[in-house]
């Protein structure tokens, strides 16, 4: 009986032992499989998006992720967390310029912004990537003198009726820089549409210095 017993315990041991062992190996497989590293990535990179001045090292940990996507529907997932960081990288910018702060700091900003921006659309149909992380992006570019790569962004905005006035007045300060005849044509045509803004009233005199020096 007491063999009886003994013999028992053990075998119970024994089976208890190997479900440990199938279930950490079950577990293993999972982490170190792709999808498990994708699902990993991905949620360390929701986390730090969600926290306060950590868009930067969101964007780092959306593109780790992106190594693991394997499905359309996850690299969607991550081009769309791309632009969300890209958004606010540009909101950090413009409290930096609000709060005065200096130029190196807003302008790493809006930098970072392009950056997240031009990776995230790059995997995406255009017709998915929103209107206001074209905007946040193309203003940043604006900001950091990269008027040639914000113009056709602007154009998409303007074709989408997004942005109103604010995307004339970009659009006019790019073509400045680029072509001042078509700054010109297009802050006339933004007067047309919008007569009573102060800033494209404004821009009337930086027709006569394109340069603006």
């Amino acid at each position: 009986m007491k063999w009886s017993t003994s013999f028992k315990t053990e075998k119970m041991k024994l089976t208890n032992s190997v479900l440990l062992i199938i279930g950490f190996l079950l577990f293993s497989s999972y982490v170190i499989s792709p999808q498990g590293k994708f699902e990993k990535a991905l949620e360390k990179a929701d986390t730090l998006l969600s926290e306060t001045n950590q868009k930067e090292a969101a964007f780092v940990a959306y593109k780790k992720a992106m190594k693991f996507a394997r499905r359309d529907a996850e690299v969607e997932e991550i081009s769309k967390g791309m632009l969300a960081c890209a958004v606010g990288l540009f909101r950090e910018g413009v409290q930096l310029q609000t709060d005065n702060k200096s130029k190196e700091a807003y302008s790493q900003k809006f930098a970072a912004a392009w950056k997240a921006f031009k990776e995230g659309e790059a995997k995406l149909p255009k017709e998915k990537v929103n209107s206001y992380a074209i905007y946040a992006s193309a203003a940043s570019a604006v900001s950091i003198g990269n008027f040639q790569d914000a113009i056709p962004y602007l154009e998409t905005l303007k074709s989408r009726n997004y942005g109103l006035a604010k995307v004339y007045e970009l659009l006019v300060q790019s073509y400045l820089k680029t072509d001042p005849q078509k700054a010109q044509f297009t802050l006339n045509e933004g007067l047309k549409k919008y007569p009573e803004d102060a800033n494209l009233r404004s821009m009337t005199n930086l027709m006569v210095n394109p340069q603006g020096s």
